[in-house]
This record gives structure tokens, C-alpha cells and sequence, in this order.
């Protein structure tokens, strides 16, 4: 893949596993609908500042080295716990995790910049104590 590239789509296919080498230049990235993935390496990718990972089977995503990432979607993936305390993401403002139907916990508290998160259609019962404490 050539080393300047910064949009990567590769949504709406049956792909089972994905490199951990990916061009640093990487700024937006879909790998939707691909049912068969159900996990991807941790990313570390500078620059990155999109990332949608909806209708993949994934049960947990570890995001670290992404400091400019603004926008992460999760929608109907089969992520069970999410940890906000472990994103290594300090610009991320949108995560969208409606209709993952395995969600069932949220640790940690909402970081002051997210302006949109969504749990709709999921397990999730109740948000922990001092979940909004930083705003």
C-alpha cells in the first residue's frame, strides 16, 4: 500500500483478519460490514482521525497511538465491556456504540471533550458513579 495513501475503505466485505502494519499517513479508515472480523490488531496510527468498525464482530478494540482521532464507530459489533479510562485517543469526540447487543458495562468516566456517545440498543443497565464527574 503505498505510504502516502489517507483514506482506506475497505467496508462490505467478508474479510476475517486485518494486518498490524498499516500506512502511518492513514487518516480515515472503514472496515464496516465485515461480519467475519472479529478481531484487529491494537492500532497506532498518528494521524488517523476517523475510524468505523460497524457490523464487525469485534469484541474488544484497543486503541493506542492515535492522538488525533476524532471519531470512532462501533455500531453493532459484538463489544461486550468498553473501558473510556483505556482510550489512548485525547481528541476523540465522537464514539457511537448503538446497537452493539453484547454491551453490557461501562467503565470509567465520559472525558470532558466527547460531545457524542451513544449506547442505544444495548445491554448496558446503568453508567458507573462520577460518569459525568468531568464535566
Amino acid at each position: 500500500m503505498p505510504s502516502h495513501i489517507e483514506m482506506l475503505d475497505l467496508s462490505s466485505n467478508e474479510l476475517m483478519n486485518v494486518s498490524s502494519r498499516w500506512p502511518l499517513s492513514l487518516k480515515w479508515v472503514s472496515l464496516s460490514s465485515n461480519p467475519l472480523l472479529r478481531e484487529i490488531p491494537p492500532l497506532s496510527l498518528p494521524n488517523l482521525k476517523y475510524l468505523n468498525l460497524d457490523g464487525c464482530q469485534l469484541s474488544e478494540v484497543k486503541v493506542i497511538g492515535c492522538p488525533h482521532l476524532r471519531s470512532l464507530s462501533l455500531r453493532d459489533t459484538a463489544i461486550e465491556v468498553i473501558d473510556l479510562d483505556a482510550f489512548d485517543a485525547p481528541l476523540l469526540r465522537e464514539l457511537d456504540l448503538s446497537g452493539s447487543y453484547r454491551l453490557s458495562s461501562v467503565i470509567g468516566n465520559l472525558p470532558s471533550h466527547m460531545r457524542s456517545f451513544r449506547i442505544s440498543d444495548s445491554l448496558v443497565s446503568y453508567l458507573p458513579q462520577g460518569f459525568f464527574s468531568r464535566y
